[in-house]
């Protein structure tokens, strides 16, 4: 398997972006280490070969641009979800959190059935 990164500047800081065929798999926040990063996807995604590109003119990156332009409030862009099955419910659970709602956690563990 080879992954491709890159980095994007954004007003929170530079992210990480891992993508394996156009699909993202990784997006790592700032001060995330590079090593870190790495590890993550040898343990999770057994890649081959890291590289980093140098053209972010991605879908992923441009739609997280918008974000941060407040042009964008949801994400269209590839992704698979590598995770357990329990943290793969909650994060569909939180990303279906309406704009500018909260929930809190007994709320979050109520929709997946995890009270």
């Amino acid at each position: 398997m080879n992954l491709e990164y890159y980095f994007i500047s954004t007003p929170i800081g530079k992210l990480t972006i891992v993508e394996e065929n156009g699909i993202v798999v990784y997006i790592g926040l700032p001060k995330s280490k590079l090593a870190a990063i790495k590890n993550w996807c040898k343990q999770y995604l057994d890649f081959i070969d890291f590289t980093e590109i140098k053209n972010t003119e991605t879908n992923a990156s441009g739609q997280i641009k918008e974000y941060f332009l407040k042009k964008r409030t949801n994400f269209t862009f590839k992704y698979k979800l590598i995770h357990t099955e329990f943290r793969k419910k909650t994060l569909i659970a939180v990303v279906n959190i309406p704009l500018g709602q909260t929930k809190s956690y007994s709320d979050i563990a109520s929709v997946i059935g995890h009270p």
